[in-house]
């Protein structure tokens, strides 16, 4: 299993931007990371209608013949995949 990443560092262009503050993309690629099934983890924010905040979503790619179970995450907030809540990063106040 990978170290986690600290849930209060990330690149400025790796946080996403939500309506209840800034949550860093590096935790949830993380806690997909350890899901035995996942290869590769990317997690970002995509815009919404209005452009006024984003939409924390991620893509994975799975191992050669594995598949993800109903047993796997998957409707989880931020907050409980990774432990780290909206506006924890101290950054919900910058604009880039």
């Amino acid at each position: 299993m990978p170290p986690p990443s600290s849930p209060n560092v990330d690149h400025v262009p790796a946080l996403i931007r939500t309506t209840a503050g800034v949550v860093p993309s590096g935790p949830i690629q993380d806690a997909l990371g350890t899901i035995d099934a996942v290869a590769l983890a990317v997690a970002y924010g995509v815009p919404t209608r209005d452009g006024s905040s984003q939409i924390p979503c991620a893509a994975v790619t799975l191992r050669a013949g594995r598949k993800l179970g109903p047993e796997q995450p998957s409707g989880r907030s931020p907050t409980s995949a990774t432990g780290v809540s909206p506006g924890s990063s101290g950054l919900s106040g910058r604009s880039r």
